[in-house]
C-alpha cells in the first residue's frame, strides 16, 4: 500500500514538472509569435510594423500566474473555474482584434474607426502585465526557503520583465496618448526587446535548472526523488523543518485519529509533498514517524510511573487505537515488548 501512494506521489510530481514546462513553453512560442508578428527589418533597420496590436499579449500575465500555482500547488490536480476568468480579457480583445482587421483598409488604417479605437486600447496591456507581475513577484518573494531555489529566482526574474515592459507602455501611451509629444523614439522596440529577453530567460531555466538537477542528484542521494518535481531539495528542507519543530513543541502525535490528511492541514503543506517528505527525507512513512514519537512518550511514562500502568492504557494514552500495534512499534524501536521493559524499570 505504501508503495502505491509513493509512485502515486512521484506520479503527480511528474505531473506538476510537466505544467510548469508546457507554460514556460507557451510563454516562450507567445513571445517569438509577438516578436515576429511586429517587428520589421528594413533598409532602416528594426521598425514597427503598422499593424493592430497582438491580443496574445494578454495571455503573458495569466500564464505566468499559472505557472505560480504549479510552483506553490497544493495537492489540487485540477484548475478552478475562476482561473479561466482570467483568460477573459484576451477572448474579448480577440474579437474587437478580428473585427478591427477585417474592417480596416490596408492603404490608410488609421482612417478606419475599429482600428483606431482597438490601437488606442494597447493600455490594457500594461494593466494586464503589471498587475500579473506585481502579485507574483510579491507573492514568490515572500515564500522562504533556506536558499532560493531555481523555479523561485526564475518566476522573479519572469514578473521584473513584465513589470519593466508594462512600465515602457505606460512611457509611451503617457507620450504618444497623452502628452501628444513624438520624440523620435519608437518605444515598441524596447518592449519587444524585454519581451526576446523574457525568452532568453526561459531558454536559459530549460538548460540551467536541468544541469543543475543532474549536479544536485550527485551532492545529495535525496534530492533524486526531486530532480522532477515542482518541489526542490532547498523547499523540502524548509518543510522538514517545520514539521520536526512541530512534533518537538507539541503533543500532536497522541491523537488517535492523528491522519497524513489532517497533519497537511494542520502544517499547510500539500498532502503530496508530505508523504515525499517522510519517505525521502525521514526515511520512514507517515505511521512510522508518528509511531516514534509514540513510543518515545511510552517509555518515558513506564519510567515515571514504574509498574501503575497497564500495557493497555499504556497504548491508548499514547495514540495507539490497539495493543497490538503498539507492541510491535515498542518492540522495533527499544528490542522489548512493553511488558519485558516494564518489568526492567521496575
Amino acid at each position: 500500500m505504501l508503495n502505491i501512494t509513493h509512485s502515486r506521489s512521484n506520479s503527480f510530481s511528474y505531473r506538476l514538472i510537466n505544467d510548469f514546462n508546457l507554460i514556460t513553453v507557451l510563454i516562450f512560442i507567445l513571445g517569438f509569435i509577438n516578436i515576429f508578428y511586429k517587428i520589421r527589418w528594413t533598409n532602416n533597420g528594426l521598425e514597427s510594423a503598422v499593424n493592430l496590436w497582438n491580443p496574445t499579449w494578454l495571455l503573458f500575465g495569466p500564464l505566468l500566474l499559472y505557472a505560480y500555482g504549479v510552483f506553490v500547488r497544493k495537492g489540487k490536480t485540477g484548475k478552478k473555474k475562476i482561473d479561466y476568468l482570467h483568460l477573459l480579457p484576451f477572448f474579448i480583445f480577440s474579437i474587437f482584434y478580428l473585427i478591427a482587421l477585417l474592417d480596416t483598409k490596408t492603404n490608410d488604417p488609421w482612417q478606419n474607426v475599429f482600428f483606431t479605437y482597438y490601437q488606442n486600447s494597447f493600455f490594457v496591456i500594461f494593466i494586464s502585465l503589471l498587475s500579473y507581475a506585481f502579485y507574483i513577484l510579491v507573492r514568490t518573494q515572500r515564500i522562504h526557503a533556506p536558499k532560493r531555489q531555481a523555479t523561485q529566482m526564475f518566476l522573479i526574474t519572469m514578473s521584473t520583465i513584465y513589470i519593466l515592459t508594462g512600465m515602457i507602455i505606460v512611457i509611451m501611451f503617457l507620450a504618444w496618448g497623452i502628452v501628444k509629444v513624438d520624440i523620435g523614439i519608437d518605444y515598441r522596440l524596447f518592449s519587444y526587446s524585454l519581451l526576446f529577453f523574457a525568452n532568453i530567460a526561459i531558454a536559459w531555466y530549460w538548460i540551467f535548472v536541468n544541469k543543475e538537477s543532474s549536479a544536485s542528484k550527485i551532492e545529495h542521494p535525496a534530492h533524486k526523488s526531486y530532480r522532477n518535481s515542482a518541489l526542490d531539495e532547498a523547499l523540502a528542507n524548509s518543510y522538514k523543518n517545520r514539521i520536526t519543530k512541530f512534533f518537538e513543541t507539541s503533543t500532536v502525535y497522541l491523537e488517535p485519529n492523528l491522519s497524513l490528511d489532517s497533519l497537511a492541514n494542520e502544517l499547510d503543506i500539500p498532502r503530496h509533498y508530505l508523504s515525499q517528505l517522510f519517505n525521502v527525507f525521514f526515511k520512514k512513512n507517515f505511521h512510522a514517524f508518528v509511531a516514534d514519537y509514540r513510543i518515545s512518550y511510552a517509555i518515558k511514562l513506564l519510567d515515571d510511573n514504574h509498574n501503575r500502568l497497564t500495557i493497555e492504557s499504556l497504548a491508548y494514552s499514547c495514540g495507539f487505537n490497539s495493543k497490538t500495534s503498539f507492541n510491535r512499534y515498542f518492540k522495533d524501536k527499544t528490542g522489548l515488548t512493553p511488558s519485558a521493559y516494564q518489568l526492567q524499570v521496575a
